[in-house]
């Protein structure tokens, strides 16, 4: 039998109730019928009332979690999404955050509950408070390999992420890092937008340089890092079957630096590859997995209900600052640079239909072009008319405008929960005479095309910023003008008044609710963006699963779930 510290739920629990790192005493609440995420407001209402319905209440009990006993055990993930090649950096998909969350770390991990940064790599941090931060790392933290890792790492790491451009509003006012010693190291952010050290903190994963060169390319195959679990290339099968056995040589073993991130309690974990929607949850009733985080709102009737989740089934709510949106080309090459008949698409669509079909009931129609649920956002913010469902006034935007029958482009997004809402767009834009077609491909052609220079590949953009999205500044980064390195934004305009006004609420100095309002404020009324829907992230498992964790921004921390006989 094994003790561990962590909290314990009682077949349905809240991915919040996470235990604390280091608190030396570990209680938590064990959870007798699903929530939505504390913190994250009505995250199962909408704004149509028959198209949602409430969560029950959740009953807390507070129990010792020091006292839960388990034997070793396997653990069987599913995936709608390939894990790919190894190397740490690239987009978070559900398939990529699996294999990160075991095999690497970053420099520090937000409590879900509290938002404070523990210490994982990174042991300490303080800052002049003028952009320069001076961070200390453990002196004894080793990879699989058994190389030291050291400030010029950690240096390393951050140059290589700033030459992919990856996430560059986290990366991309980076001016200056440098080692200081072996265990501290400087990194200036110039200009600071609020929550930028946060993000970079939580998100970097640190490895070793010796490591990476001498891989010979680039830890796409086989990865060398600093994580609790290192890949068994024996036993895996790329694009099918990725198996992650458990470090015998774990280098923290000081319990006062113990948080859920670094806890290692399976032996093994397996990610199968599903990549259909209902053959994964099939196999989730067969038993062929014991926890999937891609159940569709179709295939979620299988284990769960009003009353919460089915007899042999336990669900965990995750957070989610993602919301689902339109980003409209505004460019003299779209005729979405009308305002008008932008505005009549957003009047054409029934958001709160929208945010059922792929959430179920827990999804939300958005009441502005946001997500409420950010540090520096609230729904008193938002407007419950904000674009109104209503056929006729979009038919009178359309009259208004200089739209003449032409056949607009949806560039989507490869998200199930992303593309659940296609094919309903679509119905509700021919419904007022608004010809559409929908371009789908794979995450690498998406990217591509997302990325085009010159604003000519498609008309509107149906996605959703990462989960990761914690400020306005970063779930509005596409209206940074300077984000791109081609003074445009992602609607392909510059707007000096809305680069000043995104400014304003990004900047450490100047941020301020009146500031992020009047954000929020100009772009709905100029309808760059048109927010659809949000919900919370639902993942499912056998009730054997007796612990999941989930965070920001890798979703399910594996290692630290429980599984009973």
């Amino acid at each position: 039998m094994k003790k561990v510290s962590a909290l314990i739920m009682a077949i349905i629990m809240a991915s919040t109730l996470l235990a604390a790192c280091g608190s030396g005493s570990n209680t938590g609440t064990t959870a007798a019928q699903t929530t939505a995420p504390s913190g994250s407001g009505n995250a199962a209402g909408s704004a149509d009332a028959t198209t949602a319905a409430t969560l029950p209440e959740l009953e807390e009990t507070t129990v010792d979690a020091s006292q839960i006993e388990f034997e070793p055990f396997e653990l069987t993930v599913g995936s709608i999404n390939d894990v790919g090649n190894m190397y740490p950096g690239g987009a978070l998909m559900t398939g990529r955050k699996s294999m990160h969350v075991l095999v690497y770390e970053p420099l520090f991990w937000a409590d879900p509950a509290s938002g404070e940064l523990l210490p994982i790599i990174g042991k300490s941090y303080e800052t002049d408070g003028k952009g320069t931060y001076t961070v200390e790392i453990f002196d004894y933290v080793t990879d699989s390999a058994g190389n030291t890792i050291t400030a010029e790492d950690v240096c390393f790491c951050i140059g290589k992420y700033i030459e992919d451009g990856q996430n560059s509003s986290i990366f991309a006012s980076i001016t200056d890092y440098h080692a200081v010693d072996d265990t501290t190291f400087e990194v200036t952010f110039a200009p600071e937008s609020v929550g930028q050290f946060e993000a970079f903190a939580t998100y970097i994963y640190i490895y070793s340089q010796k490591a990476y060169e001498e891989s010979g390319d680039g830890f796409t195959a086989v990865p060398t890092a600093t994580g609790g679990y290192v890949l068994d290339p024996s036993a895996t099968i790329s694009g099918s079957v990725y198996v992650f056995n458990k470090r015998a040589d774990y280098w923290q073993t000081d319990e006062q630096y113990i948080c859920d991130r670094n806890t290692h309690n399976p032996d093994k974990v397996m990610i199968k590859v599903i990549t259909d929607a209902s053959t994964i949850a099939m196999e989730l009733q067969n038993g062929g997995v014991d926890f999937v985080a891609d159940i569709t709102a179709a295939d979620r009737g299988n284990f769960m209900d009003e009353n919460g989740a089915k007899d042999g089934y336990a669900i965990s709510y995750g957070s989610n600052n993602a919301y689902v949106h339109i980003t409209f080309n505004c460019s003299e090459n779209s005729p979405c640079g009308d305002i008008n008949l932008r505005k009549a698409i957003a009047h054409a669509i029934d958001s709160a239909a929208c945010a059922f079909t792929a959430h179920g009931p827990v999804g939300s129609a958005c009441t502005m072009p946001s997500n409420p649920n950010l540090f520096d956002v609230d729904e008193s913010m938002g407007s419950d008319d904000y674009y109104k469902y209503d056929a006729a006034i979009a038919k009178e935007y359309l009259d208004k405008s200089s739209y003449n029958g032409e056949t607009l482009r949806i560039l989507v997004q490869p998200n199930a929960l992303i593309k659940a809402a296609a094919p309903l767009i679509k119905q509700y834009l021919s419904i007022v005479g608004i010809n559409v077609e929908t371009l789908e491909y794979d995450m690498p052609q998406y990217r591509s095309l997302e990325s085009d220079a010159a604003g000519t590949e498609y008309d509107m953009k149906l996605n959703g910023l990462q989960a990761t999205d914690d400020y306005i500044c970063k779930s509005m980064q596409e209206l940074d003008n300077t984000g791109r390195g081609t003074g445009l934004n992602y609607c392909y305009i510059n707007d000096p008044e809305l680069q000043k006004l995104y400014e304003a609420a990004a900047g450490v100095e100047t941020t301020s609710e009146e500031a992020v309002k009047a954000l929020i404020d100009y772009v709905s009324d100029n309808c760059y963006v048109y927010g659809l829907y949000y919900g919370p992230k639902v993942f499912i498992g056998k009730d054997s699963i007796v612990y999941m964790n989930s965070s920001i921004p890798e979703d399910n921390i594996f290692g630290a779930f429980i599984k009973v006989k």
